[in-house]
């Protein structure tokens, strides 16, 4: 799925990204968010983390931008492995996508790579409607995964070790902004 820059421009407006060095976008797809990012932040690095087939269309993205000079790709499994640090990490419309214990194997592979100080970035959906309910079960039925409300988010997040620090809504956004670290 591409995402869209309008989307994008509206997430990256509302949550402060220039307080990062390095950024990592993690099941990144086309690049196109972190993309937004960089052009926002221009003191930031980022790194797209995602399969093989996928960064190579995001390649091609960051490229189109130019900025390759601030941005890189790796490919790999979130479910397997994680390879790079940095003090922030974003998982938009990734977690939505699997069951609560696929969803602990990349929060805990995301946490292996982080240090307190760092923060873990969530775009998602909360919901909390019948709507959402019935697109939950599509999401079941596709892919195991679920729509999940605020509780849920906290609840796993603490399973796996982080904290929320801060949930960002707004009529203007197309999905919450939770903010989480790790825990004590």
């Amino acid at each position: 799925m591409l995402r869209s820059f309008s989307n994008n421009s509206s997430i990256v407006s509302t949550y402060d990204f220039a307080r990062f060095k390095h950024i990592v976008d993690i099941g990144g797809g086309d690049g196109s968010f972190l993309v937004e990012i960089l052009k926002c932040v221009p003191n930031a690095r980022g790194t797209l983390f995602d399969a093989a087939p996928v960064v190579e269309r995001a390649e091609a993205v960051i490229a189109k931008n130019n900025i390759c000079d601030r941005c890189k790709t790796v490919s790999g499994d979130f479910f397997d492995h994680i390879p790079i640090e940095a003090d922030c990490f974003v998982l938009k419309n990734v977690l939505h996508d699997w069951s609560d214990e696929k969803c602990l194997r990349i929060l805990n592979n995301v946490k292996a790579r982080m240090k307190l100080e760092n923060k873990l970035v969530i775009i998602d959906s909360i919901c909390e409607d019948e709507y959402s309910q019935i697109f939950d079960f599509g999401m079941w039925f596709t892919f195991g995964g679920k729509q999940r409300n605020l509780n849920e988010f906290k609840n796993l997040l603490s399973k796996a070790g982080f904290e929320i620090t801060h949930v960002l809504t707004s009529p203007e956004l197309p999905h919450a902004i939770i903010e989480a670290t790790l825990g004590d």
